[in-house]
């Protein structure tokens, strides 16, 4: 394999590339041999065998994770272009009868809350009368690389930093007091993520509202801050569409305390393309729906 290009028989193995570009999106070996229905151990040894040959590392650990080095990076135009060929043969074969659909994955990355209380409970709108789409939910802190195909589309609570796919804001994410029905909601002390999500406005106005003592309670994930809620342990600062819905809760105040962008990422050449298209709209209805003010 020279200069990035598969030559010889190189290619005769479809199911090692297949894994390499399931490691790299999801960044762990686990992850990439569950999406492809192997074992862990199977997955590792095809992405090394795939080393031994093209005689170059392909992917390099990094805060935990299996990122592609600059040798894969540069593999993955010719995978990808690869990969859509042999979903259109499997289109072609699957005939009127139908069989297994060739599904168009578009893959969508955001932070936890987005996913689990915004995207996911709308799904069902978004399959309806679209039997060829396939979705990936990517419920990840990082920011998952578009350049490098990591995701098609990113929903981000901020603006992208540095240089990369294009962003555009299509709404604002609103945030509420909560906690839970039926205490006395004024005398419970004050929850907040973490320090160091210090520098998210959520987290700035618990800590105004809590006042010198600080919050009493703090945590590293939304949904533990909503549990604790729940429990009545705390009022605490948690999107509306995370905690509005939520019969065991209640809202402190009719205006929201803070509101945060939202942005949506893409590649400029999928663009045109159907399916990533209409996963765009549908998300950009979602976030429209919210009704939070700027």
């Amino acid at each position: 394999m020279e200069s990035g290009r598969m030559e010889g028989g190189r290619m005769e193995s479809w199911d090692a590339w297949q894994t390499l570009l399931a490691v790299v999106r999801t960044g762990r070996l686990a992850a990439a041999a569950e999406r492809l229905g192997i074992d862990p151990t199977t997955a590792g040894r095809r992405v090394r065998r795939l080393e031994a040959e093209s005689g170059r590392a392909l992917l390099m650990r990094r805060d935990g994770y299996l990122v592609p080095t600059r040798a894969c990076l540069d593999l993955m135009p010719q995978l990808e272009a690869a990969e859509r060929a042999l979903r259109g043969v499997g289109a072609g074969l699957a005939g009127p009868e139908g069989g297994r659909p060739a599904w168009r994955t578009v893959r969508v990355t955001a932070v936890a809350a987005l996913c689990d209380h915004l995207l996911a409970p709308a799904v069902p709108a978004l399959l309806a009368g679209r039997p060829a789409l396939g979705l990936d939910l990517i419920a990840d802190d990082r920011n998952l690389s578009l350049t490098r195909r990591e995701a098609d589309l990113a929903l981000r609570l901020g603006p992208p930093a540095g240089r990369g796919a294009p962003a555009r804001e299509i709404g604002r994410l609103a945030y509420g007091i909560y906690a839970a029905a039926g205490t006395a909601a004024e005398e419970l002390p004050w929850g907040a993520l973490d320090g160091a999500m210090a520098h998210l406005p959520e987290v700035r106005a618990a800590e105004r509202a809590a006042g010198r003592a600080g919050p009493r309670l703090r945590a590293a994930r939304l949904e533990t801050l909503l549990r604790l809620a729940r429990a009545g342990a705390v009022r605490t600062v948690l999107p509306d569409i995370m905690a509005a819905g939520d019969p065991t809760l209640v809202r402190l105040g009719d205006t929201p305390v803070c509101t945060r962008p939202v942005f949506l990422l893409g590649h400029p050449e999928d663009e045109a393309a159907p399916p990533v298209r209409a996963v765009a709209a549908w998300i950009e209805g979602l976030v429209a729906a919210t009704g939070a003010d700027g």
